[in-house]
């Protein structure tokens, strides 16, 4: 398991945060994402009151492996965040025609969000799906990312693997606020001098793995549910990135 945890007292895991009002701005540029993902006004509002409702801020936990949620004390409410693993990118043959020389990037994992009344909680079992596998190089699809839950209280599938068209998002589910990734680039229509290969589809937390492009650039993998970027001329496409879990603590 590979956790941070953080209150206000203090550091409790890799990383400072050094007040209450600093994790408060995270939240809000939690929001801000949502805004800029093309969330609906209503949408943002309901984001919104579910902080509200939830109370006072203590601290909170992400889970970028599989383990298990222990309740802090005097924790009341949670506010669960999660994505699943981003599909990888397609890696092409060297080969021009219907099969090519560039390739699909591989989808973003599903996200969604639940406030979970945590009076009667002890602990949760949380699975993190792993990041799909680019597809080697001469023509073989990325692989579909795992999905992460928390115990049965929500979920989010994985992004399917990149092919010559882009993947498929991943869906949340279970939660208040249910979101489908977004898929990734298909493969350029040109081929030759000064193409790249589809960009693996950006997540809820992170921005998609590059495209491989004509010069060598390599195709990028993708981080905290993004997918991974298709190959370009007979190179592997981009590993997904592996799921996510933030687990926003409140009395």
């Amino acid at each position: 398991m590979n956790t941070a945890t953080k209150n206000r007292q203090g550091l409790m895991g890799p990383e400072h945060v050094r007040s209450l009002a600093a994790v408060e701005t995270a939240i809000d540029l939690r929001l801000r994402v949502d805004s800029a993902q093309g969330l609906s006004a209503v949408q943002q509002a309901q984001g919104r009151a579910n902080l509200g409702a939830a109370g006072n801020l203590i601290g909170y936990q992400i889970f970028t492996a599989s383990g298990t949620y222990t309740k802090s004390a005097n924790v009341t409410k949670i506010l669960v965040e999660l994505v699943g693993g981003g599909g990888g990118g397609r890696g092409p043959t060297g080969t021009s025609g219907n099969d090519g020389i560039t390739a699909g990037g591989g989808a973003a994992g599903g996200y969604s969000r639940k406030l979970i009344d945590a009076t009667a909680i002890t602990t949760v079992a949380v699975t993190i799906g792993a990041g799909g596998a680019g597809g080697a190089a001469g023509g073989n699809n990325g692989l579909i990312g795992g999905t992460t839950s928390f115990g049965a209280h929500c979920s989010a599938t994985g992004g399917t693997g990149g092919i010559n068209a882009g993947g498929d998002g991943g869906v949340g589910s279970g939660g208040d606020l249910n979101c489908q990734g977004q898929p990734g680039e298909s493969r350029s229509a040109q081929e030759g001098t000064l193409v790249s290969s589809g960009a693996g589809g950006p997540s809820a937390f992170a921005g998609g793995g590059r495209g491989a492009r004509f010069g060598g650039t390599a195709a990028g993998a993708g981080e905290k549910g993004s997918g991974g970027g298709g190959g370009y001329n007979n190179t592997a496409g981009g590993n997904g990135g592996n799921g996510l879990v933030i687990v926003w603590e409140f009395a």
